[in-house]
Formats: C-alpha cells, structure tokens, sequence
C-alpha cells in the first residue's frame, strides 16, 4: 500500500489538523470512485450505469444517502419540510 508524501501529508496536516486523516481518507475514496466511473466508461459501460455501480461501491456516499434518507423521514423534519413548501 502506497504511503502519501511527506509534502502533501504536512499540507494536509497544516490546512485540516486533526481531521487530516478522515480528508485524506474522503479525498482517496473520491478518487478511487472516479477512476471506477473512467474505467467503466472506457470498457463500454454506459455511463449512467458506471456512475450509479461506483457509487453504489463508495461507503462514504452510502452513509451519506442512508443519513440523508433517515433525516427526511423524521416525523419534525417532515413537518419543516411540508410547511416550507405549503
């Protein structure tokens, strides 16, 4: 497993301090997922399929849309939303 350079990691750790880790972590997955969707599309794959199947293999994007979806079925959230758009 390839380590990250000194260089970017002190830049990381300058700008994000503690949270450097999980930035780094997003950043790597986030590029793992492009070249999953890339790599697809230059096999033939339709794109729309090659974006939905990489996502679908991007834990970050999932426990984003499960938290997402578990916000939006809350009974006061529900209420805020419905009163915004009445």
């Amino acid at each position: 497993m390839a380590t990250v350079p000194d260089d970017v990691y002190r830049e990381l750790l300058e700008e994000f301090g503690d949270e450097a880790p999980s930035v780094a972590e997003r950043a790597l997955r986030s590029e793992i997922t492009r070249h999953r969707i890339s790599a697809a599309i230059r096999r033939g794959v339709d794109p729309e399929r090659a974006v939905a199947d990489a996502l679908a293999r991007d834990p970050v994007f999932l426990a984003e849309t499960d938290r997402l979806t578990s916000e939006a079925q809350e009974p006061s959230n529900l209420k805020d939303r419905l009163r915004r758009w009445g």
